[in-house]
């Protein structure tokens, strides 16, 4: 039998699911549902978290997603950058944002590149877009609220460093973190 400790009930209620377990449910429900999937049908793909808590099952489903993208462009899109097929590339590219007064949208970048150490890596871009379009959260503390903003932002940034996050502002004219007021709510 389980027992609440006298703060945690005190807080109340609050109740941690286990790593394990989230990770559990995140491969066995999300898995099935992009098996087969091209990027813009993933794309249509939303995640809510009704009771969010601190972000547990947010964060493992956003990384879930990141590392499907990062498989699906590996996939289909690097043979064509590879092979020089440009024009092929843009009908695999996720819709441009409008941007500007007159709601033009911008030529599309690629969302992957070759880092460093001879990997392919997401961009900063893609994964906003990702976060953006695709996790919500709700919960009645707002203090849980701000830590699973955090926590999806640090996901954002991870793997970035100061050369690749200030080439990617400077080349789009964009902000390193995205506003997540729409997404994580209290």
């Amino acid at each position: 039998m389980v027992e609440d400790k006298p703060e945690v009930k005190k807080a109340g209620g609050v109740k941690y699911t286990p790593a394990y377990i989230v990770e559990y449910i995140v491969q066995n429900t999300m898995a099935p549902l992009l098996e087969g999937k091209t990027q813009p049908e993933a794309a249509a793909l939303r995640v809510l978290d009704p009771a969010c808590g601190s972000g547990s099952f947010l964060i493992v489903a956003y990384q879930h997603l990141l590392d499907w993208h990062k498989e699906w462009y590996m996939q289909n899109l690097v043979p064509l950058i590879e092979g020089g097929r440009m024009s092929e590339i843009k009908r695999l590219l996720p819709a441009a944002p409008a941007t500007g007064k007159k709601g033009r949208s911008r030529e599309p970048e690629l969302p992957i590149y070759l880092g460093r150490s001879e990997e392919w890596k997401l961009t900063t871009t893609e994964r906003k877009r990702i976060l953006l379009n695709s996790i919500y959260g709700v919960d009645i503390d707002r203090q849980a609220v701000e830590v699973t903003k955090l926590s999806l932002l640090l996901k954002v940034l991870e793997g970035e460093n100061e050369e690749t996050i200030s080439k990617q502002l400077k080349l789009f004219a964009e902000r390193a973190l995205p506003d997540l007021s729409r997404n994580i709510k209290s």
